[in-house]
């Protein structure tokens, strides 16, 4: 097994996957040659393409149609939900997926007995997008929620200086919360505005100081703004921020986390795709989208099996797009957008502890701190 190490961006599946020990990380993955067996799971763990078979391994060739309504590369939370909802509707559909593995970034590894997160997380419950998206579908899932375990906020609040408040509201003066209700409200009614100087082109600190310039709301927000997406108050846009406080306010008490955790939800996903006719091919690389007069026709695969579809949709990210589409099959202005798109730099670090950690929310915000924004 050859490991081309530049190409890793520390995601650490290859590791959860490999069942000799044969891969190690200190932040970005390498090989131990005297361990590996060439059983090649890395192959179809590794999102970046990093692993190179010592011999070039048989393209995997499922029994599928050569024909279908819509065809959907990736199987993340994004295409798993888009492939249902269609299926449901009554499409055929058929999704394709690189990895050994459903639901990309928004799922769990098992790892000697502990289920690891493959890094997504996002409000979840009931009353969350997700929820609601999936209530549609007439899935049912078994929420474990913050009014179950008798719990009244989403997230504490620690500085590093060691003060402590049980949430948003325990920090906040009298003043501070009038003011910061004041925003969120004001860009609530600004909700859909397009216009040049609309909320999605200010950002959130230029927006939250216009009516408040607590130096702790803004160190929190920016905690709040990290923990939810590794931005901060100056990159992120105003409008996402106040979308962010919404989603959060009404998943509410019902704040939640199914039981199983999120791969619960990818497993009721795929279900419900199968069951209503549709696809799904793991170890299934696409290597083309192939258009005709810059018109997405279907894919073509590794075998070289060409699939035509009426809709193709991709979830596998930007880069990747533009390196199957062909960048002169695109807008120009759409290629220099994507390719303009600036990385975020983080990094999970996941533990298992037999007793709770934190007793008065799920989740601890640590603004001002220069590494931590928040702990699950």
């Amino acid at each position: 097994m050859h490991l081309i190490q530049n190409r890793c961006t520390g995601c650490g599946y290859c590791v959860l996957t490999c069942p000799y020990d044969a891969l190690t990380t200190t932040g970005w993955v390498e090989l131990l040659p005297a361990k590996c067996t060439d059983c090649n799971l890395c192959v179809y763990a590794c999102p970046a393409d990093c692993f190179v078979p010592d011999k070039p391994l048989k393209p995997y060739s499922p029994r599928l149609h050569s024909n279908y309504d819509a065809v959907i590369i990736g199987s993340g939370l994004g295409g798993l939900m888009t492939g249902a909802a269609l299926a449901r509707a009554g499409w055929s559909v058929a999704v394709f997926e690189k990895l050994g593995f459903p639901g990309g970034r928004y799922t769990e590894l098992d790892y000697k007995g502990v289920p690891v997160t493959t890094g997504a997380w996002t409000n979840l419950g009931p009353n969350s997008h997700i929820g609601h998206f999936l209530a549609d579908l007439g899935l049912e899932l078994d929420y474990i929620s913050l009014e179950d375990v008798g719990l009244a906020e989403q997230y504490a609040i620690r500085f590093a200086d060691g003060r402590h408040y049980a949430g948003l509201f325990d920090m906040l003066s009298p003043q501070t919360r009038k003011a910061w209700l004041k925003a969120i409200t004001v860009g609530r009614g600004k909700k859909g505005d397009s216009s040049p100087s609309s909320l999605s082109h200010l950002s959130t600190t230029d927006y939250i100081t216009q009516f408040s310039t607590d130096p702790d709301l803004l160190a929190l927000i920016d905690a709040v703004i990290g923990t939810a997406s590794g931005l901060n108050g100056i990159s992120m846009p105003a409008s996402e921020y106040i979308e962010l406080v919404l989603a959060a306010r009404e998943a509410g008490l019902q704040f939640a986390m199914p039981h199983g955790g999120v791969r619960a939800i990818i497993k009721a996903l795929v279900k419900t795709l199968r069951q209503a006719g549709g696809q799904l091919w793991l170890r299934t690389p696409v290597t083309k989208i192939t258009t005709d007069h810059r018109c997405a026709t279907g894919i073509q695969l590794a075998d070289g099996r060409l699939v035509h579809s009426k809709v193709l949709i991709h979830n596998g990210g930007p880069a990747r797009f533009i390196k199957l589409a062909g960048s002169k099959n695109l807008p120009a202005d759409y290629v220099n957008k994507l390719t303009g798109l600036k990385k975020v730099e983080c990094v999970a670090l996941f533990g298992a502890t037999r007793e709770p950690l934190f007793l008065d929310a799920p989740i601890t915000m640590t603004p001002g701190c220069r590494r931590v924004v928040g702990v699950f």
